[in-house]
């Protein structure tokens, strides 16, 4: 029977060709689209994963409103009790407080050979809360003339995102940066000067590191600069990180804290509205492979129908000479199977060469957006088992009905109409 159905598949090779071209366009688009949505997935869980442990709770006052009235106030209600309280809330095993100051704040700094001066608000954070993010040695001192300062990484990605393209401005890096000096403005507002009414007081500091933990509205400092500018013996904290000792009781401890008036934001809970944001992409997918699937189905199964009622008389001859129904049958899904596997073998290998391709662009590009947020895509076992499997079943449905209708020739009336 394979015999025939390859010398069959010989005798028709333009139309088995044109249906070949559609299960290879069928399987490689699916195989790309898992594949991307598999990576996607774990790119975010992995980047994510890197930003934050999963042992830390970052601690936020439960409502924070932006009152200008209020500059020079510390508005926040993370007292000193409710520390008290979360560091007897089980299995916490450290508090970082971070202070603000209460002021205006403008940074200047030349970047480019341009000046620069923009608003910020500055932070105070203890050293062990940022010591391994501190890129030059020994720089976090108290008693130097240039204050040690702390970037946020997510500000130079915003800078690279939309700042630096819209003015034709060069992609932004880290090494760029560091030990840049730049001067702070203490008092001083460059977008409301309404709020400039205290004496201005700069201070002049250099970049030592870069941080995901500090807040992305402002640069970070040592904290005993803060307490000092803030004339504040136990300045109240505007946020808190808090290290739990096992990454199981993490959302269990960030509850204990909420029902203290404060807001939490940890791994887990932002891996799972990333997750429920994810599965919008997950199901649009899924729907586009459905409908490649069902097209190809139609496709298959309508070439192959024509090709049946083409063939009834060499189909009823076989019949006269002996061959049952279930020859037929497995004449027809030989064929769709034989088809089947070489489309899938070559729509996978369309869909490696597509990956490779995607993958050596976005190595290479100059892109920020695309260099540094595209995930590389990764094939794994499962997704091919998947591509295969899946092109089983397409090839088995869309023989099924072809293979039906040639069982039930019936030879005597085919060949009197003949």
């Amino acid at each position: 029977m394979l015999y025939l159905a390859l010398k069959n598949i010989r005798n028709y090779l333009p139309r088995f060709i044109l249906i070949l071209i559609t299960i290879t366009i069928c399987i490689s688009s699916i195989f790309t689209f898992l594949t991307f949505n598999n990576s996607v997935q774990s790119s975010v869980q992995k980047e994510s994963s890197k930003k934050t442990p999963l042992n830390q709770i970052n601690v936020f006052p439960t409502s924070v409103t932006l009152n200008f009235s209020k500059i020079g106030q510390n508005t926040s209600n993370i007292t000193a009790e409710k520390i008290n309280e979360i560091k007897n809330i089980d299995h916490v095993s450290e508090i970082y407080p971070i202070i603000r100051y209460n002021n205006p704040v403008s940074l200047e700094a030349s970047l480019f050979n341009q000046k620069l001066i923009s608003d910020s608000l500055l932070f105070g954070v203890p050293f062990k809360l940022i010591e391994k993010d501190i890129k030059i040695k020994d720089s976090w001192v108290t008693n130097e003339k240039s204050i040690p300062v702390i970037i946020p990484k997510k500000i130079i990605e915003l800078y690279n995102l939309s700042l630096g393209p819209n003015h034709g401005l060069p992609n932004m890096k880290e090494d760029y940066l560091l030990n840049k000096q730049i001067k702070i403005h203490l008092n001083y507002s460059s977008l409301l000067p309404e709020l400039n009414d205290s004496p201005t007081k700069t201070l002049n500091a250099r970049v030592v590191g870069f941080s995901d933990i500090i807040n992305i509205t402002g640069i970070a400092i040592p904290e005993e600069i803060i307490k000092t500018l803030n004339f504040e013996k136990n300045p109240k904290a505007s946020e808190l990180i808090v290290k739990v000792d096992n990454s199981e009781f993490t959302s269990q401890t960030a509850k204990k804290i909420e029902k203290i008036d404060l807001q939490t934001e940890y791994l887990q809970k932002t891996l799972s509205e990333i997750n429920q944001n994810l599965a919008y992409l997950k199901y649009t997918l899924l729907i586009i492979g459905i409908l490649i699937s069902f097209i190809t189905i139609i496709t298959i199964t309508s070439s192959f129908l024509s090709l049946v009622n083409e063939q009834k008389s060499q189909i009823s001859i076989i019949k006269i000479l002996g061959a049952s129904k279930k020859n037929i049958y497995t004449f027809i899904m030989t064929q769709v199977s034989v088809i089947g596997l070489i489309g899938s073998l070559s729509g996978l290998a369309i869909g490696f060469l597509n990956i490779s391709i995607i993958n050596i662009y976005t190595k290479n590009t100059s892109n920020f957006l695309i260099e540094n947020y595209f995930p590389n895509l990764n094939i794994n076992i499962s997704n091919v088992l998947t591509i295969l499997i899946l092109s089983f079943l397409i090839s088995f449905i869309s023989a099924l009905t072809p293979s039906i209708q040639a069982a039930r020739i019936n030879p005597m009336v085919n060949l009197k109409k003949n």
